[in-house]
């Protein structure tokens, strides 16, 4: 049987320092399984995406016109929780929506000086 390296690591979306290998999660944090979890208040981008599209009074088959895919993928994506930035992009371009802003204003605030 392999030893495992158990490293602390810090969590950039808290002040959390947890063990990768763990099986508890951090407090206040979901999605067991990748290095480093992602708020609880955090509302999943598809979600978000979807309550655009539905503001805008777009249906699915024009959206999946627009990112040249099938109704089926745009379903999907409502379901994601991360996606591609280069998707991401094509997305706020079409809804004329910047979602990296909206994301970007759930960094936890922070230490802003650089170290060098």
């Amino acid at each position: 049987m392999r030893e495992t390296n158990h490293i602390s690591r810090k969590c950039p979306f808290s002040k959390t320092t947890y063990t990768p290998s763990s099986r508890e999660m951090p407090p206040g944090m979901t999605q067991p399984g990748v290095l480093c979890y992602m708020p609880d208040t955090m509302e999943p981008i598809g979600t978000i995406i979807r309550e655009e599209l539905e503001k805008q009074e777009r249906s699915v088959t024009w959206f999946a016109r627009k990112l040249s895919c099938d109704r089926s993928n745009v379903y999907r994506l409502f379901q994601k929780h991360s996606i591609d930035t280069a998707l991401l992009m094509r997305i706020s371009v079409i809804l004329g929506r910047d979602f990296f802003a909206e994301l970007s204003r759930n960094l936890p605030a922070g230490d802003k000086s650089v170290s060098k």
